[in-house]
């Protein structure tokens, strides 16, 4: 879809009660244009910006810096923001203190890959 395409139809889709989201903010195409070009309601920080977070990685401080710039970034532009990836409690109390939400995780759904397999198991 061109640029002037989804310009035209997403105004509309929010007209419908629809909310938009930029996925995987931060990697490929998702990028800062779009919270300018774009009427978003939602901003999902990519994962691999979050493995850094809280740890002892050697990336930890910068991984910290661009987590905390982009949830300020989001909640200047009135979006919401979700920070994909947490995986551990030190992750999540890190995103939380920043103002961010995490995204489904191993810590918010430790059962899933098990209930998954067993689903997989099951089928007819």
């Amino acid at each position: 879809m061109q640029v002037v395409e989804v310009q035209g139809t997403l105004p509309r889709l929010k007209a419908l009660g629809v909310r938009v989201a930029v996925d995987d903010f931060g990697t490929g195409y998702a990028n800062l244009a779009y919270l300018k070009q774009y009427p978003v309601d939602v901003l999902k920080i990519d994962r691999s910006f979050t493995a850094g977070v809280a740890g002892s990685h050697p990336t930890t401080q910068r991984d910290e810096a661009l987590v905390e710039a982009v949830i300020q970034l989001a909640h200047a532009l009135e979006l919401e923001v979700t920070v994909e990836g947490v995986e551990t409690q030190e992750q999540v109390e890190f995103v939380r203190r920043c103002g961010g939400e995490c995204g489904a995780t191993g810590q918010a759904a430790p059962n899933l890959p098990r209930a998954l397999g067993h689903w997989s198991k099951n089928r007819p």
